[in-house]
């Protein structure tokens, strides 16, 4: 673990473009690194075992760049509503890490209100910096490849707190933008959308004849012009920005 993220933040390091951020593992919630790393329902000793992971991988950020590189260290969970659950049996292992990274879909991880309650309590209780590292919200319903798409008609009867278009879109990432401004002691540091530009492209000039693929948010191969989340992008299917890209310079 150590030598495999060393080997990764050096190589940055050589081109020029060291990270000024580093998360060891995405979406970890249950551990990482499976069957080693896996937290769920394994005992004290696998939460040990997981934060011995996250020391190597850490220590293989900071051994790569220097002393004199400053670098904020991440810690990336799924949800909010497990961040203590999580925490708790994490930290009493002796990780430590600058700011706590946090998923936020609606259709999976509930109402806004109760995302806003929980980042509240996770200030309160951890007195941690917050990233909402992943979201996104559908400016439509609509699909334009052969592709199963991450949001899809499963989900469009889950309450929504905007309309599925683009206004709806915008309103909801000015309101989670309101919610991160507005926790405790300025910890909310910002958001990040998944995947902003990743839109279907009809002619696949970028790409050689019958080049692959495996992913669309269900594990199948599929063309590479293809896409999973392009009714959650920030750009329309002609590729124009779309209005919830503006509220970021705003």
């Amino acid at each position: 673990m150590r030598e495999y993220t060393f080997s990764v933040i050096s190589a940055f390091k050589r081109q020029g473009t060291p990270p000024d951020m580093v998360q060891i593992g995405n979406e970890i919630t249950g551990g990482m690194m499976w069957p080693l790393g896996d937290t769920r329902g394994k005992g004290e000793q696998a939460w040990a075992r997981l934060a011995r992971l996250i020391r190597a991988g850490q220590r293989g950020v900071l051994d790569a760049l220097g002393p004199d590189q400053r670098v904020v260290l991440m810690h990336h969970i799924d949800r909010a509503d497990k961040a203590r659950w999580h925490l708790d049996h994490l930290l009493k292992h002796g990780v430590k890490f600058d700011v706590l990274g946090l998923s936020y879909y609606p259709w999976w991880h509930g109402t806004m209100s109760r995302l806003r309650r929980d980042l509240h309590l996770i200030v309160k209780r951890y007195g941690l910096d917050i990233i909402i590292v992943e979201t996104a919200y559908p400016w439509t319903t609509k699909t334009f490849d052969d592709w199963g798409n991450i949001y899809d008609s499963k989900y469009h009867k889950v309450e929504a707190p905007y309309a599925h278009t683009p206004a709806g879109q915008k309103r909801f990432i000015e309101e989670l933008f309101q919610i991160v401004r507005g926790l405790p002691g300025n910890r909310g540091k910002g958001i990040f959308w998944w995947e902003p530009s990743w839109i279907s492209i009809k002619q696949p000039h970028d790409y050689r004849p019958g080049e692959m693929v495996n992913h669309n948010g269900k594990g199948d191969v599929m063309p590479a012009f293809g896409s999973c989340v392009e009714n959650i992008c920030l750009f329309n299917d002609r590729g124009e920005a779309l209005p919830a890209l503006r509220v970021f310079d705003e």
